[in-house]
């Protein structure tokens, strides 16, 4: 696979409480971390590459416990200075980017599952991104897109109940061109 991948793991995972000594990726399910398993998936398609976004607070002893597990040889770990959201997360790696690539959540363990349908999707549009959604019962629990014959209006995160402009939420895959 020509592509590299961003794999989002910063933030302070403050809804993590109390369980945020560390990025809520780093949680174990059944002897491994949710983010070993998501690189695992990853590595199933033999990206280009692995770029690891972490925050600041715990970098240090994040990339440490990453470093001793060999699904994360040859990751490179990027700093994520200030939590800011997505966005400033994917401008954190911008100096690092040189193909095509896809952003994706920490918890994305199906990737490999996903990825073909949203090359195939991106390549047939000729868009610049493409978004991952899918349908919610509870819209003011997530980042609600806003669409237009397809075409992505705005991201409304956490709208009031009865003010959602749909019921598609983000699923935390992203692939963009170049």
């Amino acid at each position: 696979m020509k592509y590299q991948v961003v794999i989002l793991a910063g933030g302070e995972s403050s809804r993590f409480f109390p369980f945020n000594g560390l990025h809520k990726s780093f949680f174990k399910i059944a002897g491994k971390t949710i983010l070993e398993r998501t690189v695992e998936s990853v590595r199933k398609l033999a990206p280009a590459e692995i770029l690891l976004v972490l925050g600041s607070k715990n970098f240090d002893k994040e990339k440490k416990v990453c470093e001793d597990k060999a699904v994360f040889k040859g990751v490179k770990y990027v700093r994520e200075e200030n939590p800011l959201g997505q966005a400033d997360a994917i401008l954190s790696v911008k100096e690092f980017i040189k193909n095509d690539f896809f952003v994706i959540n920490a918890n994305q363990f199906n990737f490999h599952k996903l990825a073909d349908s949203f090359i195939s999707q991106h390549s047939e549009s000729g868009d610049v991104v493409t978004v991952g959604i899918t349908e919610t019962d509870t819209p003011h629990k997530y980042g609600i897109v806003d669409l237009e014959n397809d075409r992505l209006r705005g991201v409304i995160e956490k709208p009031e109940d009865c003010k959602e402009p749909s019921n598609l939420r983000l699923v935390g895959t992203y692939l963009f061109s170049k």
